[in-house]
C-alpha cells in the first residue's frame, strides 16, 4: 500500500540565502498577495468540519450542550460577519452618514456580545490530576505552551490543553487566541501576516516565554501552536530572536498543527565549516541552527494548512519556512482535538475516556502499545520539493553575490561585471559555491533516500514526549 503520508525536509539553506516574504515586500502587497490565495482556499472551507460525527466527547464537534452553544454562537458570528463583509461598502454609500453609523454601531455591539460569551482569561492552565502532577515532578525543568486556532472559546482552549497534558503528561499553559468569528479571525491572520501586527496575544505570549527561557532553572520550551496559533509562535520567534542572544533560544522547541503562518526565521548559529570541501558532511551542509527541533502537522485538504504552512512550503520555494512538514494525503478537518491529536497521538482505548487520564502507568505503557495508526504509517519523502527550494536558495544566492560583484567592479574600474561572465566562474566565491550546490543536492537525495523506509513514529520528535517520556533519557 502508498505511503499515506508525505514528509517534507526541513530546510538546509546552509548560506542563509532564503528569506521572509515580508523582508522583500510591503505589507500592503503582501495583505494583497494573501487575501488573494485565502480567496482560492475557500472551496475547501467545508472541509475545516470534516469528518463531522463524532463519538469522542473530547472532540469540538461532538453533540454536547455547551458544544453546541459554541457552534450556535459562530453560526451567527458567520452569517453575520459575511453579510457586513458584503453589504458594508453599497451602505457606505446608499445610507445617510448618522444612519450607516448608528447600523455600525449596533452591529458592533452585537458581535461583540456574541464573541464575549466565549471570551475568558488570557492566560489559562490545565487540569492536574494524580498522573500529571506525578509526571511533572520528573520534568520540573520544562514548560509547555499551547496556543489556539482560530474559531476556539475559553472553553475550547482548556479542552486542548487537557488532552496534551493528559497525552503527553506535562502540565499545559494556554494562551488565548480570543476568536471573533471565523471571518474576523481570518482578516486578523491577514493583518498579522501582512503587517507583522502583534496582537495581545503575541505579547502575552512573548512575555511568558521569554520570562522562562531566561530563567536558568528551565532547560526546555515547547511551543505548541494550532492554526493561527502557528502565526502568533512564528511572531513570538521573530521578537525574542531580536531580543535574546541565540543561544538562549536553543532551548526552545516548536510543534504546529494546521499552521496558518506564513513563515518559520530559524537563523543559522553559524555558516558551516569545510562547505566547500566535497567530503562534507550531511551536519555540515545542513548547518546549526539557533532552534534545534521544529515540526509541522498538516492535514492535505484542511483550508488553513494549505493556505498557511503547505503554500508557504511548496509554492513559495525561497521562502524562510523552517522545520519538516508532515502531510496526513487526502485527510480533511481543522480542529485541534478531533482532527489533529487524537488522529495523530490518539490515546489508548484502554484509558478512561474522560479528558484526563487517571493512572500514570496506563499513561505510559498506552503510549508504547495503543493503537498509532497515523504514527505507524510509512513516509514518502518529497526529494523533488526539497530540491527546488535548495535549488532556489543557492540559485538566489548566486543572483545576490553577482550583484555584489558587479558593484565591486564598477568600484574597482568603473566597468560593471560582463553580464556575459559564468555565474561560477570569475565571482568571488563562485566556485565554492558550485561544489556547495553539488554537496546540497547529494544529501537532499541520500536523506530522502533513506528516509522513505521509516515510518512517522522514528521521524516525529513530539511522539518522543507521549506518556511523560523524553526523548533524551
Amino acid at each position: 500500500m502508498a505511503p499515506s503520508v508525505r514528509y517534507i525536509p526541513s530546510q538546509m539553506d546552509p548560506l542563509s540565502s532564503t528569506s521572509t516574504e515580508a523582508a522583500r515586500k510591503s505589507p500592503f502587497r503582501l495583505f494583497i498577495q494573501d487575501a488573494r490565495v485565502l480567496f482560492t482556499m475557500l472551496p475547501y472551507l467545508p472541509c475545516l468540519f470534516l469528518p463531522f460525527w463524532t463519538s469522542d466527547p473530547r472532540a469540538e464537534l461532538y453533540v454536547s450542550a455547551k458544544n453546541l452553544r459554541d457552534m450556535v454562537l459562530q453560526g451567527l458570528l458567520f452569517v453575520i460577519e459575511i453579510l457586513v463583509m458584503v453589504l458594508v461598502v453599497p451602505a457606505f454609500l446608499v445610507l445617510p452618514g448618522a444612519v450607516f453609523a448608528f447600523a455600525t454601531v449596533v452591529v458592533g455591539g452585537v458581535v461583540w456580545a456574541l464573541t464575549k460569551v466565549m471570551e475568558g482569561p488570557t492566560v489559562v492552565y490545565s487540569r492536574m490530576d494524580d498522573r500529571t502532577v506525578e509526571s511533572s515532578r520528573r520534568h520540573p525543568d520544562e514548560r509547555w505552551f499551547f496556543i489556539n486556532g482560530c474559531t476556539t472559546s475559553h472553553r475550547g482552549l482548556q479542552a486542548n490543553i487537557d488532552l496534551l497534558s493528559a497525552t503527553f503528561g506535562r502540565p499545559v499553559i494556554g494562551v488565548h487566541n480570543k476568536t471573533y468569528g471565523l471571518p474576523f479571525d481570518l482578516v486578523e491572520c491577514l493583518i498579522q501576516r501582512g503587517f507583522a501586527y502583534n496582537t495581545l496575544d503575541v505579547r502575552v505570549a512573548y512575555d511568558y516565554v521569554k520570562a522562562c527561557l531566561c530563567d536558568p532553572t528551565v532547560r526546555k520550551v515547547i511551543l505548541i501552536g494550532h492554526s493561527q496559533g502557528g502565526i502568533i509562535i512564528s511572531m513570538v520567534i521573530d521578537e525574542l530572536l531580536k531580543d535574546l542572544p541565540q543561544g538562549l533560544l536553543s532551548k526552545t522547541e516548536i510543534y504546529t498543527f494546521g499552521s496558518a503562518a506564513s513563515h518559520f526565521n530559524n537563523p543559522l548559529l553559524s555558516f558551516p565549516i569545510g562547505f566547500d570541501d566535497h567530503q562534507a558532511s550531511s551536519e555540515s551542509a545542513r548547518g546549526m541552527r539557533c532552534i534545534p527541533y521544529i515540526e509541522h502537522y498538516c492535514n492535505e485538504y484542511d483550508m488553513v494548512s494549505r493556505w498557511g504552512a503547505l503554500h508557504n512550503v511548496t509554492q513559495v520555494l525561497d521562502n524562510r519556512y523552517s522545520g519538516t512538514v508532515f502531510v496526513r494525503i487526502g485527510a480533511t478537518g481543522h480542529l485541534f482535538n478531533q482532527h489533529y491529536l487524537a488522529v495523530m497521538f490518539p490515546l489508548p482505548s484502554t484509558w478512561p475516556s474522560s479528558a484526563l487520564a487517571s493512572s500514570g502507568e496506563q499513561l505510559t505503557n498506552g503510549a508504547k502499545q495503543g493503537p498509532k495508526a497515523f504514527l505507524d504509517k510509512s513516509v514518502k519523502v518529497d526529494v523533488k520539493l526539497a530540491l527546488a527550494r535548495e535549488d532556489t536558495a543557492m540559485k538566489n544566492m548566486g543572483l545576490r553575490r553577482r550583484e555584489s560583484a558587479d558593484l565591486v567592479f564598477e568600484l574597482w574600474d568603473g566597468e560593471s561585471l560582463s553580464a556575459d561572465a559564468p555565474p561560477n566562474g570569475d565571482i568571488p566565491g563562485g566556485r565554492k559555491e558550485a561544489v556547495g550546490v553539488k554537496i546540497l543536492r547529494d544529501n537532499v537525495a541520500e536523506e530522502g533516500k533513506d528516509t522513505n523506509r521509516k515510518t512517522v513514529r522514528q521521524l516525529s520528535r513530539l511522539w518522543r514526549y507521549e506518556g511523560g517520556e523524553s526523548p533524551d533519557s
